[in-house]
């Protein structure tokens, strides 16, 4: 299957007001992010559930159809992960903890647990319109503690907030939610928001469900996300 796309790292970086771009980063509306959220924890919780890790994850690494529908690459099996993790933080100059989770930058350890941390990282620069959440230019410590991200909720999506995302940046490995949480987390609050009558998404009409049975009918969140496929 050949399909054009480009990475949602350059649809954030671009600075463009071409009304015929509707990706362009003035253009990332409540249901677009829903959508590119949706995506890539469905498309995270499946990795993980086959036995697959996402080292090095960001947003250079999900790449939008024309249609916008969410495309994952450059996973690897779990047992290869902390080896092409070490790999890949040698070729960064400056390594932070917008790239990869502190196990990894102190100890060359990554598991499930990292993906996460990855994860939220890259739900947070769509919502900041590719502002990463932890400092660009200074690099971790093994003895310092973890500082949260101090910096408000985006307000244009306040209607997402849940402090489940920040959970997913606890020090302690242990501590942080699944992949599989996360996403149920996210899904139970677009649910809400769209059925919410005090704010309206338009119902695509476009939707197939997908390896469903006949009498299943698809949530309006996987309806919005499946819309561009």
């Amino acid at each position: 299957e050949h399909l054009v796309c480009e990475s949602i790292h350059r649809v954030l970086s671009r600075d463009t007001k071409d009304e015929k771009d509707i990706y362009c980063c003035s253009s990332l509306s409540v249901p677009d992010v829903i959508k590119h959220i949706s995506g890539i924890l469905e498309g995270m919780d499946i990795i993980n559930t086959f036995g697959f890790l996402h080292p090095g994850l960001t947003t250079e690494k999900v790449l939008l159809t024309k249609g916008g529908q969410v495309k994952l690459f450059d996973f690897c099996l779990a047992r290869d992960a902390p080896k092409i993790a070490a790999l890949k933080k040698e070729k960064i100059r400056s390594v932070t903890l917008n790239q990869f989770p502190p196990e990894m930058l102190m100890l060359n350890q990554y598991t499930e647990s990292s993906d996460v941390w990855s994860t939220a990282v890259v739900i947070w620069e769509i919502m900041k319109a590719g502002i990463p959440p932890f400092p660009v230019d200074r690099e971790v410590r093994f003895d310092e503690d973890i500082i949260k991200p101090s910096v408000p909720w985006p307000e244009k999506y306040l209607q997402l907030r849940d402090k489940i995302l920040f959970d997913c940046w606890k020090y302690n490995c242990s501590l942080r939610p699944s992949i599989h949480q996360l996403r149920a987390t996210f899904v139970a609050i677009f649910e809400k928001l769209i059925t919410d009558s005090s704010y309206e998404i338009p119902i695509p009409t476009t939707y197939l469900p997908m390896r469903a049975p006949d009498t299943a009918q698809p949530t309006y969140a996987e309806q919005i996300y499946h819309a561009g496929k």
